[in-house]
């Protein structure tokens, strides 16, 4: 079911993003994914909004967003404290996480 919330990503990175999704809800954590798969138009969007200051989130440039090529995504915990503990389980399967900078923010290695 959690594999249904990923789709933009490339395919052989859904099983990891669905194995993390399921451990943090299966910790009680809710976790919810709020962003997949941006067209060049969604991350020049996110771009404008942070270079102005109206978020606290970072995004970066469009064209070099690993969202808009299917490797990145972006998924929330509750409590926002225990952000760390999953990004750090998703690091310990080979991926990168944003770290407390953006702790939302998922993606491929590499």
């Amino acid at each position: 079911m959690s594999a249904t919330l990923f789709r933009g990503l490339v395919p052989w990175l859904v099983p990891y993003a669905a194995y993390l999704f399921d451990t943090a809800a299966g910790a009680g954590l809710r976790p919810r994914v709020t962003s997949v798969f941006r067209t060049r138009q969604d991350q020049a969007r996110l771009w404008d909004r942070y270079q102005r200051g109206l978020s606290r989130l970072p995004a970066a440039p469009p064209g070099r967003s690993k969202h808009e090529r299917g490797l990145a995504f972006d998924m929330t915990v509750q409590p926002p404290e225990l952000a760390a503990a999953v990004g750090r389980l998703w690091q310990q399967m080979g991926g990168r996480w944003g770290g407390q900078r953006d702790p939302v923010h998922f993606e491929a290695p590499g």
